[in-house]
């Protein structure tokens, strides 16, 4: 049960990508245009969308933040202490590709662009670290020479055999991610501000881009 939990909180704290998403306080800062798309309104919003991955692809998270239009954070900059979660983290970030669709709808004053974001699958990836615990710890029982080096008097598993079992086993799961990864389809919406189009940053891209620990 303790290994369980642990593997789930593991998994869950990679919400910390985006924590602050929720708590904080944000203004709108566009002022929405109602004039009529035109081919070099394409192209800026295109151009936006595309800036935006680039700079998450070069960890640049201050240029990303300055696209979006109705955060001024994501929470993505700041990593979790905890060295299980930080490989989540990492794992989370390292799997990112992203792609933009040629072409856009029109929504009132506002752009619409297809784009597709890889992340990884939590859910497999929980799975296959579940599994490779149980196996190491299986090991562990099988090597140790007293019942004491693995379990404690209540018959549960040693804390910190329990904790080793599950850094390594994330180790290993986390080495190629490439099983776990797919792309997931979002559509950005774009609204006009003074100096260029900005992006509307909604539930589907942040949980795309947190590997779907944040929803809303």
């Amino acid at each position: 049960m303790l290994v369980l939990k642990k593997i789930i909180a593991a998994v869950l704290v990679l919400a910390s990508l985006a924590a602050s998403v929720f708590a904080l306080s944000l203004c709108r800062s566009v002022t929405r245009s109602a004039e009529h798309s035109t081919p070099d309104a394409e192209a800026e919003a295109t151009a936006a969308a595309e800036g935006f991955f680039a700079c998450l692809r070069a960890r640049d998270f201050a240029g990303a933040y300055g696209y979006l239009a109705n955060y001024s954070s994501l929470g993505l900059e700041t990593p979790p202490e905890d060295e299980i979660s930080l490989l989540y983290w990492n794992a989370a970030q390292d799997a990112w590709a992203f792609s933009v669709d040629a072409g856009y709808e029109r929504n009132g004053a506002l752009l619409e662009k297809r784009a597709a974001c890889r992340r990884l699958d939590l859910s497999a990836v929980s799975d296959a670290v579940g599994a490779e615990v149980r196996a190491i710890l299986a090991r562990r029982v099988d090597e140790a020479r007293l019942r004491s080096e693995i379990y404690n008097a209540d018959g549960s598993y040693r804390e910190d055999v329990a904790y080793a079992a599950l850094l390594e086993a994330t180790q290993t799961v986390l080495r190629d991610t490439a099983p776990y990864q797919y792309d997931q389809r979002v559509t950005l919406t774009l609204s006009r501000a003074e100096d260029g189009w900005r992006i509307e940053a909604d539930a589907a891209l942040i949980s795309a881009l947190t590997s779907g620990a944040v929803r809303r």
